[in-house]
């Protein structure tokens, strides 16, 4: 092809048609450039459907992480729960030190009163994004801005989970009130050391308790808005999903 059109070319110079020859090389720069820009245009095209397509991908990666995240905060909201009853249920039992408490009972709420399921987030796709430097590939500028503000919600979260673990073990292990087999011996209740050195101990464990109670309360509620941030999240990527 190319031979064929410098045939043409040197026919018309030989011929001494200039005017013809200008006409001709003008027309052949024309079509190298819409050749090129028309490569162009089909490698920008093939470019977009390749980023589509990977963004389609995290998409689909992310949707599976929420669904992840939503199962576990509705498991872990029902035992934080259970867990704010016990507690309050053992501070009012306690209170009643020296007269009329019930030992098993106060017992039984301190079984369950305390340990809780640590919240971990299913971040895997975002961690990838963001170690490739390459969170712009979710195009949805919206949608960039809400799974950031919820991953820092998260690490809040984790902090917050770290300080109730490190407040339960400090009730655990230096609280003696809640050597509830000795409290029950008849032989104890009645001699005045082990009655203030009770009082003391009941007074100790109710302010840990409280302090204990109160994050585990923020937990509980700190997840339930993740879990709301996470179903509109989760719903927005439908969205993206539909829309790309």
């Amino acid at each position: 092809m190319i031979k064929f059109f410098r045939n043409i070319r040197r026919r018309l110079l030989r011929e001494n048609r200039f005017t013809r020859y200008l006409i001709y090389a003008i027309g052949e720069i024309i079509l190298v450039v819409i050749g090129i820009l028309i490569a162009l245009q089909v490698n920008n095209w093939n470019e977009s459907r390749k980023t589509a397509k990977a963004e389609q991908g995290y998409l689909k990666s992310l949707k599976s992480d929420f669904y992840i995240d939503i199962k576990a905060q509705d498991s872990i909201i029902d035992i934080l729960n259970v867990k704010i009853a016990n507690l309050d249920s053992l501070t009012t039992e306690v209170k009643k030190f020296g007269e009329n408490i019930n030992y098993n009972k106060a017992l039984a709420h301190y079984s369950y009163a305390f340990g809780f399921p640590e919240f971990v987030s299913n971040d895997h796709t975002l961690e990838t994004l963001k170690s490739n430097g390459n969170v712009e590939a979710v195009s949805d500028e919206n949608l960039r801005v809400d799974l950031l503000d919820y991953y820092d919600d998260v690490e809040v979260y984790y902090r917050e989970q770290t300080a109730a673990t490190e407040i339960m073990l400090d009730i655990l292990i230096n609280s003696h009130l809640f050597d509830l087999m000795g409290l029950r011996e008849e032989k104890y209740l009645n001699q005045e050391w082990f009655s203030n050195l009770t009082k003391k101990g009941v007074n100790e464990f109710t302010n840990k308790a409280f302090a204990y109670t109160m994050i585990i309360y923020s937990l509980r509620d700190r997840l339930q808005n993740m879990r709301k941030k996470a179903m509109q999240i989760d719903k927005n990527i439908s969205i993206s999903q539909k829309e790309n």
